[in-house]
C-alpha cells in the first residue's frame, strides 16, 4: 500500500499580503522558512519517512520540499500538472481589488464560470486527475510513503479528484501553508484524502 502525503507551500509575501500569486515565482518569506522546518520536525516525530518526493517546480514549493525532508532540489520529481491555478491577468492582485465575477468564481467554481484568461476548474481538475492516474500506474506492491509538495488550490483539484463527487468538499477543505493531507492508494483505488493532525516535534 502506498501513503500520499500531499503539502501546500510554506508562507510567502504575497500570501501575506493577501494578493493572489497563481504561477508567479515567489519565494518562501521568514514565517515560510519556520513553517516548513517545524513542518519536517512534526513529520520525522511522528516516525513517518518518505520514499518519493514530487513537487511543483514553483521555488517556494521546492525550498519547503527541501526544509521539510531535508533532501536536495535534485532529489525531487517535478511536475507542471501540480502547479497552482492559473490566474491569468489577475495574478499578484490584492483580494480587495478583485472584481466581482472573480469573488463569484472562488465562491462557487463548480456553477460559475472562470473569469476571461483564468484557468478553469475543468483544467484543473484534469491536470491533477492526470497526475493522480500516472501515480497509481506507477505504483508497486511495496509499502511506501510519498509526498507531494504544491499549492493550495492545486490541492483542492487533486482532493476533488481522489473519490468521485469530492469536488464539492475538497473546494470547501482548509488549505493553510504547509498543512498535510494523506490519502491510501492500494489496487489503483484512492480513498478520501484525510487531513493530518501532526503532533508537535519533541524539543
Amino acid at each position: 500500500m502506498k501513503h500520499i502525503y500531499f503539502m501546500r507551500h510554506g508562507e510567502t509575501e504575497l500570501n501575506k499580503r493577501m494578493r493572489l500569486q497563481g504561477r508567479y515565482d515567489e519565494p518562501l518569506n521568514e514565517k515560510g522558512i519556520r513553517q516548513a522546518i517545524e513542518a519536517g520536525g512534526k513529520i520525522r516525530a511522528m516516525g513517518i519517512h518518505f520514499d518519493r518526493i514530487y513537487c511543483s517546480p514553483l521555488q517556494r514549493a521546492v525550498k519547503t520540499a527541501m526544509l521539510v525532508t531535508g533532501l536536495k532540489e535534485d532529489d525531487f520529481i517535478y511536475d507542471d500538472r501540480i502547479l497552482e491555478l492559473d490566474y491569468g491577468k489577475y495574478e499578484r492582485w490584492e483580494f480587495g481589488d478583485l472584481p466581482q465575477e472573480v469573488w463569484d468564481f472562488f465562491r462557487n467554481p463548480m456553477d460559475v464560470p472562470e473569469p476571461e484568461g483564468m484557468e478553469s476548474l475543468q483544467q484543473l481538475s484534469e491536470r491533477t486527475g492526470s497526475f493522480l492516474k500516472d501515480l497509481a500506474e506507477q505504483a508497486d506492491e511495496k509499502d511506501e510513503n510519498w509526498l507531494v509538495v504544491c499549492h493550495g488550490i492545486c490541492m483542492r483539484g487533486i482532493l476533488g479528484n481522489l473519490v468521485p463527487g469530492g469536488e464539492r468538499d475538497a473546494w470547501n477543505s482548509s488549505i493553510e501553508n504547509c498543512v498535510l493531507y494523506e490519502t491510501c492508494l492500494e489496487n489503483g483505488k484512492y480513498t478520501k484524502g484525510v487531513r493530518v493532525e501532526m503532533t508537535e516535534a519533541q524539543k
